[in-house]
């Protein structure tokens, strides 16, 4: 027989109404996250830039990525992956 403590209906309740809460929030996050991204390549894909340019934007870009990661205490070598995959996403959407 268990000798477990069994919280109070109310409790329960309260604690699955704010998972539902945060998995809508999550989705409506996740929902902003691809519209940027759609709204990022189509401003990448006005630009006509030689390799050159690109580079040095794309350096520029990862700095960013990287500074920003830090001060928000985000893993920077995953932000790193994120950056490349972005800037590939945009790249892709010029050709």
């Amino acid at each position: 027989m268990c000798n477990c403590i069994v919280p109070p209906r109310e409790d329960i309740y309260a604690a699955m109404t704010t998972t539902i809460d945060l998995q809508e929030q999550i989705e409506q996050l996740d929902l902003r996250l691809l519209q940027l991204l759609s709204e990022r390549v189509k401003c990448c894909q006005d630009f006509d830039m030689d390799e050159r340019a690109d580079n040095a934007d794309f350096s520029d870009m990862l700095a960013l990525w990287i500074e920003e990661a830090g001060e928000q205490g985000i893993d920077e070598a995953i932000v790193e992956k994120m950056c490349k995959l972005t800037y590939l996403l945009c790249r892709k959407g010029q050709e």
